[in-house]
């Protein structure tokens, strides 16, 4: 055995002490949080070009609406992520091409209440200027999913067979 003054041992047992507490596990700094704090949770819902699309104020010169996910997620336990639209509009064939997605969050394993059956987490909002009176071809993604007369009165269309959702 080693034959080591009192005093060194101790100092020699204080550095291995704080060597060893250095390799103690760390948490993982790259984890995601919240604006809350809380973790980012697993269940999120990704949607592209589906849902439904609606015209709200269609006339000459200014139309707008939304566009709203497919899925129906609640407005108190559900929050749009990230969402982006991309409009294409072809004046010479008379088409509006719109390509969309919905990165949406699920936070309902974090509260202790009931969610919210109103499908109300979100919608993605759109403006157009400068349309002639004409029918118009409306498509989401590759596909036509009907037309609209400008001027018209408010109309909502269906977006199916479109992307993947999960």
């Amino acid at each position: 055995m080693l034959n080591i003054p009192h005093r060194h041992g101790v100092i020699i047992m204080l550095v291995i002490l704080s060597v060893l507490s250095g390799c103690a596990p760390i948490e993982d700094a790259t984890e995601t949080h919240t604006p809350w704090g809380l973790p980012v949770p697993d269940s999120f819902h990704f949607e592209e070009n589906q849902g439904t699309i609606c015209f709200k104020e269609i006339g000459e010169n200014h139309t707008s609406g939304g566009i709203f996910p497919g899925g129906c997620y609640s407005g108190s336990c559900t929050k749009p992520a990230s969402q982006r639209l991309v409009l294409q509009i072809d004046h010479q064939n008379k088409r509006l091409k719109f390509a969309h997605a919905f990165y949406i969050e699920d936070y309902s394993s974090y509260f202790d209440f009931q969610c919210t059956e109103d499908c109300g987490a979100g919608y993605i909002p759109f403006t157009i200027d400068d349309l002639e009176a004409s029918s118009y071809e409306i498509w989401v993604g590759e596909q036509i999913i009907g037309m609209i007369d400008l001027p018209s009165e408010p109309i909502c269309l269906e977006i199916t067979n479109q992307g993947t959702s999960e």
